[in-house]
């Protein structure tokens, strides 16, 4: 954290945080495809709720969350790869925002009821309601690999343990 607001770092935040080049797509008018990853060791997917406004009023933006997918998108690469070649190939081929099919939505914070349109030119061939439910009986936590300490509970059944001290990603169970 001592580095979190050193020239260098919001330099480089800079290159790769979407928001903070968000005038640029908008000037060119290139949409945005966001990739979220439904088992993201870092960031759950319903933290969107965060930042994801920010982008409306700047121009086409898609919002993608890819199943079975953890932080680096190994496990579900081809999520991303599929959306990205279909944008990819709309744009090229003379497409607009008004052929690309969309949707909007409304949460509400009391009732925490979901309304999803999409507009009458497009046809939902399927609607998909997805649940998690997570191993801790502490917190929600969907990490693939964690490493066993005092703060997160034993690395017990159906958790593997990795033999002989080994780490994975600087995590010791599975």
């Amino acid at each position: 954290m001592k580095y979190t607001d050193e020239p260098f770092l919001i330099k480089g935040a800079k290159r790769i945080d979407p928001l903070s080049f968000k005038g640029s797509y908008h000037k060119k008018k290139l949409p945005i495809l966001i990739a979220l990853s439904s088992s993201d060791e870092f960031m759950m997917m319903d933290q969107s709720n965060i930042w994801y406004d920010k982008f409306d009023g700047i121009g086409e933006t898609h919002l993608l969350i890819c199943p079975n997918a953890e932080h680096t998108f190994l496990t579900n690469a081809g999520c991303v790869l599929s959306a990205a070649t279909a944008l990819v190939k709309s744009i090229a081929s003379g497409k607009t925002l008004t052929d690309r099919p969309r949707f909007s939505y409304n949460y509400n914070n009391v009732t925490g009821e979901l309304s999803v349109k999409i507009p009458e030119k497009f046809e939902a061939a399927s609607v998909w309601l997805r649940k998690a439910e997570t191993l801790s009986s502490i917190r929600r936590d969907f990490r693939i690999i964690r490493l066993e300490n005092e703060h997160t509970e034993p690395c017990v059944w159906p958790w593997i343990k990795l033999p002989f001290g080994w780490k994975l990603r600087g995590g010791d169970c599975l």
